[in-house]
């Protein structure tokens, strides 16, 4: 190949490189910023946001699972946890094992009132379903089906 038409060729090899480069860039700004914190593992996420009043602030919560089958993962599904929302403010979220299958531990707070912290547990089902209880005890949550 002639020197000029390879120099060529790495030019466009050169320009093409950080367009490949810029498309998998996350894009941190496109974040919503009322999105308090994230919970993930393998195929299950939980979103919580952070949506005020001027009296006071509360949560809103949704369990997503997610198709790890490609390079980045797809979202098969997505349903609001209620039972985390209006009313209760998230103070924190982790992933545990109960029997083998992965369970969310939820800390929450009243969004007003002066009650202490409780321990909601989470277990997502099939996609689009969850059941949650009180981990101190108390009424079950109901099973939710979702989009």
């Amino acid at each position: 190949m002639a020197p000029h038409l390879r120099a060529l060729g790495y030019a466009w090899l050169l320009m093409l490189v950080p367009l490949a480069g810029s498309a998998e860039d996350p894009k941190p700004g496109a974040v919503d910023a009322r999105l308090y914190t994230v919970a993930s593992r393998g195929t299950h996420r939980l979103l919580v946001y952070r949506i005020c009043s001027p009296e006071h602030c509360w949560s809103q919560s949704y369990l997503q699972w997610l198709e790890q089958t490609s390079p980045e993962p797809i979202v098969k599904a997505t349903t609001p946890v209620t039972e985390l929302g209006y009313g209760s403010f998230v103070t924190s979220a982790r992933w545990t094992l109960a029997r083998d299958e992965p369970q969310l531990e939820v800390r929450v707070a009243p969004s007003h009132g002066e009650q202490p912290e409780r321990t909601r547990i989470v277990i997502p089902r099939e996609a689009g379903g969850y059941v949650t209880r009180w981990k101190e005890g108390g009424a079950a949550g109901r099973a939710a089906g979702g989009s």
